[in-house]
């Protein structure tokens, strides 16, 4: 039996023990009793089958959980339980009290607004310049448009601010560039006038609205298309990126965070390619550029196992890769992703984890052609499904070690999970409740 081919499931109460030849399947000491679990009700609420029926098979597989899938949480007589739910589905006000536990954080926008997080990044470069982020993050633009579509404020200098509603049917298009002149001037510097562009909305997922442009005129014509978007991120578009079989692609990284606050990242890291080929003079055709299978799955002909593949085909596929080559990016990877935590140290307006909370983050990497890992964005509540089913194994892994980590006590097992961060924060201190050990 392979390493590769043990199913996770087994976790709680078996490990593979490999010899030269083959593996060997025993059972794990002190696993199959639990004896040192405290009981846990879970509550389940979460809107995708294929993430649901996963998370509720290996809660199945804990004799010392009580699965209440039926339970009115909103009753005072109920226990203590975990609300294993999407964000918008948790009962919020007993998570605050302390009395329940929940897989989100209620506070947590500095990670999914695009445009927060790259503000948090730069005031932690600020004081952090030698942080692995200053090389990691591509350079971000922050572009709010609010001003185009509200009163008009001119500033004359002298303090002196003069604000006025519009009288006359001024085009859009102007009215962007009153109030992006600061944005415009970061675009256009003289040092960026080879750039290209990849514009992204700040707060909407699976790639909807992105565009790469080439200039500053690109941009204003994807900002008057879609008027109802106010807040976006133009960074710059990563000019050299790695190909695999002449696709780009991008880094799944799940990303689990418990209590407050500890960080794994999960090693069993996936490779998800665009649907079309790389072709660096076609702007118009997106499928080139975007790496999302949530996009790419609308093209004709997406074949999950050729798009989505695991960190370890790279050798497979990329000339001058190996499994050193796949180190050095899992160790970049844990770098940037310690540092990117350590930028929201005490910054709990933005992001504030609680002890009886845990979740678990989608952070997608993009890797250039010399084997440098840069940090796209973060994804709270990731949709699993984008894994698809032939690399469903994956995530029925990531989350039975999950539940290893935040239900079954001491000493979990969880072998494909690597600790890159681990500090009290002070929020652990006030807030009481239940707490994950």
């Amino acid at each position: 039996m392979a390493q590769d081919d043990w199913d996770g499931v087994l976790l709680p109460h078996f490990e593979v023990r490999p010899t030269r030849r083959f593996s060997t399947i025993e059972a794990a000491p002190g696993q199959h009793d639990k004896a040192g679990a405290q009981p846990r009700g879970i509550y389940v609420d979460l809107n995708c089958e294929y993430t649901s029926s996963i998370v509720v098979a290996a809660i199945q597989r804990r004799p010392w959980c009580r699965l209440d899938a039926e339970l009115d949480i909103t009753s005072k007589s109920v226990p203590p339980v975990i609300q294993l739910a999407d964000f918008e589905n948790i009962e919020w006000e007993y998570v605050i009290s302390g009395r329940h536990g929940a897989a989100s954080y209620l506070i947590r926008k500095g990670l999914s607004r695009k445009a927060q997080l790259s503000l948090q990044i730069r005031r932690f470069l600020s004081k952090r310049p030698d942080s692995i982020l200053a090389q990691a993050v591509p350079f971000t633009v922050i572009l709010e448009t609010w001003g185009a579509f509200e009163d008009v404020r001119m500033d004359f200098g002298a303090g002196t601010i003069a604000s006025f509603a519009l009288t006359c049917p001024t085009p859009l298009r102007q009215r962007l560039e009153w109030c992006l002149e600061d944005g415009r001037q970061e675009v256009t510097s003289e040092q960026r006038a080879d750039w290209l562009w990849i514009l992204k909305p700040s707060v909407i997922n699976k790639g909807v609205d992105i565009s790469v442009v080439r200039d500053w005129d690109g941009v204003l014509d994807c900002l008057e298309a879609t008027p109802d978007i106010r807040e976006w991120v133009c960074q710059r578009y990563i000019p050299n990126p790695l190909l695999l079989a002449g696709h780009k692609f991008h880094l799944r990284v799940y990303v689990l965070c418990v209590g407050a606050l500890t960080v794994h990242v999960f090693d069993r890291i996936l490779v998800l390619l665009a649907a079309r080929g790389y072709d660096a003079n076609d702007l118009d055709d997106i499928y080139r550029h975007l790496t999302n299978t949530a996009r790419a799955a609308e093209t004709d002909g997406f074949d999950e196992e050729r798009f989505v593949k695991m960190l370890e085909d790279l050798p497979s596929f990329v000339h001058g890769a190996s499994t050193g080559t796949v180190r050095h990016i899992k160790e970049q990877v844990h770098l940037i992703t310690r540092d990117l935590f350590r930028a929201f140290e005490n910054e709990y307006t933005v992001f504030a984890p609680m002890p009886q909370c845990f979740e678990l983050y989608g952070l997608d990497f993009l890797v250039d052609d010399e084997f440098r890992v840069s940090l796209l964005e973060a994804n709270p509540g990731p949709d699993f499904k984008q894994t698809g089913t032939r690399l469903r194994r994956v995530i029925v892994e990531l989350w039975e070690q999950t539940c290893s980590i935040v239900l079954d006590g001491p000493h979990p097992r969880c072998p494909d999970f690597t600790t890159v961060y681990d500090c009290e924060w002070s929020s652990s201190r006030i807030q009481g409740g239940m707490r994950f050990s």
